[in-house]
């Protein structure tokens, strides 16, 4: 019956009902017994309906950006590219496949196009260890969702431990799904090298991100072997720029844009719209992205590559911190970033001096705490007016319901914690970083070769005349001189410096 959603009728069509009032109802069925209780109770949210318009209007993607001092860079997807391309997702290492009980699925990698498109060949990988003959199609989209009846379909016979080609002349429009059926005997070759967050799955009646089937039943995240080759026309439109929500900026030509007039140190939401017949209609926003303009000054500094091996919880009452070194003129402290495992918790954000090596008289505490996230969280010191030179420590004091924070596998001692409240190295850097602001105290590091005092390209008794007339105040050295005479690095020029200068002239 129309609305329902029983018997195969799972986008729960009402156009039967067009022109009519509509009133929904949403009813729940429950199983013969009581033995798992009654639950919760039922839980709505995202109640949507679509109807159908007189065109499709997709949505720019892959929306990413850079900030500056009082701007922002973004780039996203052009949708008005066209050209004839392969389209292949995988890194062309099927070590496993996935497999279904019961009747048979769907695996497909989605293409993300706008516009008209013609697919014209597909191609499957077959880790299997027999030959056989497997269905392929093309699934558009109803609406925004993409159907779970095929717009097209044909058979292609592989043959195991090879990639199989059927030609095909299939007219697509706007984004689509190309998949094959794979069953209990017949498992779909999954890549797990690599995750590019085009690999769907149907095992009942809708399509869903095989990333958000795999991981809650423990299983790899990756690419399905299918390939294809397309000819797509673009889409003929202009981009809008939002941000905050409120379009900043419109009919745009390029899928780029910088947007200016930002106030640094403040975080902004940007998202990006696409305009189709001349403006007349836009499709819904792209995803959002938040981006903090820093002025040029400002730097991340981090000891860690950026992965996280493993998480470190110091435990309730413990301590976490790790070591950074400012300028010697001050610096000021702009953000706190973290990497942690899950959403929520709370902790004290700490600083402390330097104390021979390890954290000495603490400088600031606060809570942190809300809007946490799993992953990357930074938080605004900005406004603290927080100025570190030196060697200094930031760090935590965890609380029971503290997440762990990364640990990166390499080490560079200076990252430590404390056990039963004394600090100790961990081997590891914890995935804690710092941005610092070295205002008008900035200035670029002198390029110089140490010890070719006159940068004469040879270190002879010339470098050492020089490095002398510094050493006695006969002569003042420039940024450049002054680094290639300071041979050993101490900040300082003396006769070690000279000495060091005399044995390279020597050979020693």
């Amino acid at each position: 019956m129309a609305g329902y959603p029983f018997n195969g009728n799972v986008f729960m069509d009402i156009s039967d009902f067009a022109g009519k009032d509509v009133k929904a109802r949403i009813q729940s069925r429950y199983d013969e017994n009581h033995d798992g209780g009654q639950g919760g109770g039922l839980f709505i949210d995202d109640f949507r309906i679509y109807k159908v318009s007189g065109g499709s209007f997709p949505p720019p993607f892959g929306l990413t950006g850079e900030p500056g001092d009082q701007s922002a860079d973004l780039l996203w997807s052009d949708l008005n590219a066209s050209g004839t391309q392969d389209f292949i997702y995988d890194n062309d290492s099927f070590q496993n496949g996935i497999t279904v009980t019961g009747e048979s699925a769907w695996a497909g990698e989605r293409i993300d196009l706008a516009g008209t498109s013609t697919i014209n060949s597909i191609s499957v990988f077959n880790n299997n260890a027999n030959d056989t003959t497997i269905t392929v199609a093309a699934f558009g989209q109803f609406g925004s969702l993409f159907g779970n009846e095929a717009a097209h379909s044909t058979t292609l016979a592989v043959t195991a431990g090879e990639c199989a080609t059927v030609d095909v002349s299939w007219d697509m429009s706007n984004a689509y799904i190309i998949a094959h059926e794979f069953s209990g005997s017949f498992a779909a070759a999954l890549d797990e090298s690599t995750a590019a967050g085009h690999s769907m799955v149907m095992l009942n009646a809708g399509w869903d991100n095989w990333s958000e089937i795999a991981g809650p039943n423990g299983l790899s995240d990756g690419e399905w072997g299918i390939r294809a080759n397309i000819t797509y026309d673009g889409a003929g439109c202009t981009y809008n720029v939002y941000q905050d929500g409120v379009m900043v900026q419109s009919n745009l030509d390029d899928n780029t844009s910088t947007v200016t007039g930002l106030a640094n140190n403040v975080a902004y939401t940007f998202a990006v719209s696409a305009s189709y017949n001349n403006g007349e209609d836009e499709s819904i926003q792209s995803n959002s992205i938040t981006l903090t303009p820093q002025a040029m000054t400002v730097h991340e500094e981090g000891h860690d590559d950026g992965s996280a091996e493993s998480f470190h919880n110091a435990g309730s009452g413990q301590f976490n911190g790790v070591r950074y070194t400012a300028a010697t003129t001050g610096e000021d402290v702009v953000r706190y970033k973290w990497f942690q495992d899950g959403d929520g918790g709370a902790f004290y954000l700490k600083m402390y001096e330097d104390d021979g090596g390890m954290p000495g008289i603490e400088t600031y505490s606060r809570v942190i705490a809300g809007g946490i996230v799993d992953g990357w969280n930074t938080y605004d010191l900005s406004s603290e007016d927080l100025r570190v030179s030196g060697d200094f420590w930031i760090g935590t004091k965890e609380f029971s319901s503290t997440k762990g924070v990364g640990l990166d596998d390499s080490s560079s001692g200076n990252s430590m914690a404390t056990t039963g409240g004394t600090w100790g190295d961990l081997d590891g850097n914890l995935m804690i970083r710092v941005f610092l602001d070295c205002g008008e105290n900035c200035s670029e590091e002198p390029s110089c070769s140490a010890g070719d005092v006159n940068a004469d390209g040879i270190i002879n008794v010339l470098d050492i005349v020089a490095a002398v007339n510094f050493v006695l105040g006969t002569g003042s050295p420039s940024d450049d001189e002054a680094c290639a005479a300071d041979y050993n690095g101490d900040g300082i020029i003396n006769v070690l410096d000279i000495v060091a200068i005399v044995n390279v002239v020597l050979g020693g």
